[in-house]
């Protein structure tokens, strides 16, 4: 898009929001088609993100229904709507970076790496409570407050449990979707523990089980074994490796039947995770010194 027709949409989008009662301070980012402005509402400062086309009113209705929840995990939605520029969303203004930006740095240690899944399965589970599936659960769609205090955003993606996918093809992001998701299956619950999975699998290892690839991501999901998180740090406690595994499952009826068992475990493990840190690891002397003993016993034996 040239400069001189990119103003001209800025100004569109900023007269149209202005009368909606939103007034705009400025320019966010840009996310696809999405743009993101950071601007004030009758409840203070908002995140409005304007999309160029309009979206169906039945996506619109979900979104005004997920605003309705409001778990301390979700982002906080204070309206939604179409004008003659296309659809918007005014939502909390969240300072912090996404989880994708903290990734960035490598894999986190294991306390906070389950903490912060526990708090997404948290807020998934009152989004599952309510009816709803999120389907495009990344690092990327988690925003880190201070504290490790969370909020999952985008909910574009979300619908009613048991709802058909659209027949325009896959819809959510390759290298964490579900494979029934991958076949164009309805999601249920179970697919966002598969989803978290993928996220506490990257969290603690710095990376994801089939790459992020698209056709080799998918085929991964579909087909593969994810290599064993134990087989890539030896330091990760043998609960947490099952714990991944599990909601890693190719068939949904062998992970975690909601998203609150799934939050249970994780609080489960963390005690693990502890009990290892404070296992003193063994010193190679210490090691070196029974291999003596035992050869110093069996010379013994030999020489009597």
């Amino acid at each position: 898009m040239r400069r001189e027709e990119r103003t001209a949409r800025d100004a569109r989008e900023i007269e149209d929001l202005s009368a909606g009662g939103f007034e705009v301070d400025g320019f966010l980012a840009q996310g696809g088609s999405a743009r993101l402005y950071r601007g004030r509402g009758p409840e203070g400062p908002v995140a409005l993100k304007l999309l160029p086309t309009k979206v169906p009113e039945s996506r619109l209705e979900i979104v005004r229904r997920i605003a309705a929840i409001g778990h301390p995990a979700l982002v906080r939605i204070l309206g939604v709507g179409s004008q003659a520029s296309g659809s918007w969303m005014a939502m909390e203004l969240l300072e912090g970076p996404s989880l994708e930006e903290i990734l960035a740095g490598g894999p986190l240690p294991l306390d906070r790496a389950l903490g912060l899944a526990g708090r997404i399965a948290k807020g998934l589970g009152a989004l599952h409570r309510a009816g709803f599936v999120h389907r495009d659960l990344k690092p990327s769609n988690v925003i880190v407050l201070p504290d490790d205090r969370l909020k999952i955003v985008d909910f574009g993606l979300a619908l009613p449990v048991g709802t058909p996918p659209a027949e325009a093809g896959f819809e959510g992001s390759w290298g964490y979707a579900a494979p029934e998701q991958l076949m164009g299956r309805a999601a249920d619950p179970r697919s966002d523990v598969y989803a978290l999975g993928v996220v506490l699998y990257r969290m603690l290892l710095g990376r994801l089980p089939y790459g992020d690839a698209p056709v080799a991501a998918a085929l991964g999901h579909l087909h593969d074994r994810p290599p064993p998180p134990r087989a890539v740090d030896p330091s990760i406690p043998a609960e947490v490796e099952a714990l991944v595994l599990r909601a890693l499952a190719k068939d949904p009826r062998d992970r975690f039947a909601s998203m609150e068992a799934f939050a249970a475990e994780i609080e489960a493990c963390k005690g693990a995770g502890r009990a290892a840190a404070r296992t003193p690891p063994r010193r190679g002397w210490i090691s070196a010194l029974g291999v003596l003993a035992a050869l110093a016993l069996v010379a013994t034996q030999i020489l009597c």
